[in-house]
């Protein structure tokens, strides 16, 4: 988990750059064992690639759209073509939820709502509704620092 990966190259965070956007470059290294003639040949080269910043979830879409307050994250306040482009930027994002009992789970973004927290509800597996604010709250026992923003909707 320390070192991301993508099918022969390895990345770590010891040499990083933002490009802003919420995304930044990891340095990493290429590797690769080739046949040759009558011996094994390593083949390692330097590579990198582009990430999603980590922190905060809220951090990554400020910085995504160059805003500073979390408090702007409301459909109303964001141009319908920044928000569409949002949506885009975080949907397959996956994403580490941290509950109160410490457990962690890995989910991913399938959307993200036009609609604030304190504006929605869920429907639990019982068939009931819950409004997400009290959802959240009986969850992880502690409120929303930001009910009023957007909410991104994960996989279950």
């Amino acid at each position: 988990m320390a070192y991301p990966f993508n099918t022969r190259s390895f990345f770590t965070d010891k040499e990083t750059k933002s490009i802003g956007g919420g995304i930044v470059l990891w340095r990493g290294y290429f590797q690769s064992v080739r046949p040759g003639i009558g011996k094994m040949l390593i083949n390692i080269d330097i590579s990198t690639s582009a990430m999603y910043q980590g922190g905060p979830l809220i951090s990554l879409c400020l910085a995504f759209l160059g805003i500073r307050d979390p408090s702007l994250l409301v459909k109303s306040r964001i141009d319908d073509r920044d928000f569409y482009r949002l949506r885009r930027f975080l949907t397959g994002l996956r994403i580490q939820l941290r509950f109160a009992q410490r457990n962690t789970v890995v989910r991913a973004i399938k959307g993200l709502s036009s609609n604030a927290a304190e504006r929605s509800s869920i429907v639990l597996k019982d068939g009931s509704t819950v409004p997400v604010v009290k959802f959240f709250e009986d969850l992880t026992k502690q409120r929303l620092r930001f009910p009023g923003i957007c909410c991104v909707e994960a996989r279950t």
